[in-house]
């Protein structure tokens, strides 16, 4: 069978979402932080190509000869990597492999990969700035659900509520239910890359929080505090944004599709999916307030 060529081509950065690329020859290509979210990639040849900070996510990797390549922050989980080939490949503490972990030494060894242990957890600094540190918290064995701010000193986020929306979605949900009127304080937290689908977020102190490459798909976050949160590369889809302010938010490379933005509050601070900062035009096309501030 005839192969499409895309050998030494160049797709960084490229939307390729849903895409029907099953027996393609991708070999030494250049797809750094391409959108491969969803594509059919059964039978593709990927040997020594970059997928560095790629999105796999749910992809059909099925067959497909990935040897040698680069997968360093790339995000494959939920893909179908069955009699795929890694042989020689890069990974990182930072690639989320397909069942949702972070690359180690033993999926490396179990698909004779090659694990590059000089990649330390999270974002690089060059693609992101490194937020202040947290206050330390002398008192966290007091902290419970719903205290108010004014009582538990300098912390900035409840540290009982962190571990509990880190541990389980579904717990975190259950808590929600049981304890209506508690206040949710998770301003500064680190919760990028996880699986945060359908967490019930609403009216929380979320300022700063990062959220990159964040699974946020049916979340609520209705009249959440979002200011300076970083959303990047986050999936928004069909999450309910009503009335949350996102002033200083950035949203670069989010997934917004169907996403519920009534009543948003932005400013021209606010980065949108586009890389564009947020505009009274925008505002207006998508029923969100623009805060013109000083």
């Amino acid at each position: 069978a005839i192969r499409t060529s895309f050998v030494h081509s160049s797709f960084s950065g490229a939307v390729l979402e849903d895409a029907h690329l099953s027996g393609a020859d991708f070999s030494r290509a250049l797809l750094d932080g391409a959108v491969l979210r969803q594509a059919d990639l059964e039978s593709a040849v990927l040997r020594e190509a970059s997928l560095r900070d790629a999105d796999l996510r749910g992809a059909s990797l099925r067959s497909c000869d990935c040897a040698g390549s680069d997968l360093s922050g790339a995000y494959l989980w939920k893909a179908d990597i069955s009699f795929a080939s890694f042989e020689h490949a890069v990974v990182t503490s930072r690639t989320v492999m397909e069942n949702g972990r972070y690359g180690s030494p033993e999926w490396a060894r179990r698909h004779q990969a090659v694990f590059d242990e000089t990649v330390a957890l999270g974002a690089s600094p060059e693609k992101m700035s490194v937020p202040s540190p947290l206050p330390v918290n002398k008192i966290e064995q007091r902290i419970e659900y719903g205290v108010a701010l004014d009582e538990s000193g300098s912390l900035p986020y409840d540290i009982y509520q962190f571990r509990l929306l880190k541990k389980s979605v579904r717990s975190w949900n259950r808590m929600r239910e049981e304890q209506p009127g508690a206040g949710i304080r998770l301003a500064g937290v680190d919760v990028s890359r996880k699986m945060l689908d359908s967490a019930n977020l609403q009216d929380a102190d979320l300022q700063n929080a990062l959220f990159r490459d964040t699974d946020l798909s049916y979340a609520l976050l209705m009249r959440s505090d979002l200011r300076n949160a970083d959303f990047r590369e986050a999936d928004l889809t069909q999450a309910d944004l009503s009335g949350a302010d996102l002033r200083g938010a950035y949203l670069w490379r989010a997934n917004l599709s169907w996403a519920v933005l009534d009543g948003v509050v932005v400013d021209r601070s606010t980065v949108l999916d586009t890389g564009h900062n947020a505009t009274a035009q925008w505002a207006e096309e998508h029923k969100a307030v623009f805060h013109e501030g000083i």
